[in-house]
C-alpha cells in the first residue's frame, strides 16, 4: 500500500492530540527564549537543526502506529523536543575549543 493511500485510509488516534500541543509550545517557547541569548545564535542555530531529528522520529513512530500509540511514543512526541535540544546544547559544549 502506497503511502497516500494509507493516510488516506488511516485516521490519527486522538491520543496524540495533547503530545503535539505540547510538542508545538515547547518548540515555540525554546527557538524564542533561544533567540534571545547573546551567544551569537549558537543556541538559536542548535535549536532550530533539533527539529529536523525530532519531527522524522515523530513521523516514524505516527506511521508506524497510528491507531494505537504506546506510552513511550506519546511521551517521545511530548517531551522528546526539550531532551534532545539540551542532549544537542551539552554536546556543542564539549566541542567548543
Amino acid at each position: 500500500m502506497a503511502i497516500a493511500e494509507k493516510l488516506k485510509s488511516s485516521h490519527l488516534s486522538g491520543a496524540y492530540r495533547t503530545p503535539f500541543v505540547l510538542a508545538v509550545v515547547f518548540q515555540v517557547v525554546a527557538l524564542i527564549f533561544t533567540s534571545f541569548l547573546f551567544d551569537l545564535g549558537v543556541a538559536f542555530t542548535i535549536a532550530t537543526i533539533s527539529l529536523i531529528p525530532f519531527w522524522i522520529v515523530v513521523l516514524i513512530i505516527v506511521f508506524r502506529r497510528p491507531q494505537n500509540p504506546t506510552g513511550f511514543d506519546r511521551s517521545f512526541i511530548a517531551y522528546g523536543y526539550p531532551i534532545l535540544m539540551v542532549a544537542l546544547l551539552t554536546l556543542n559544549s564539549f566541542a567548543q575549543p
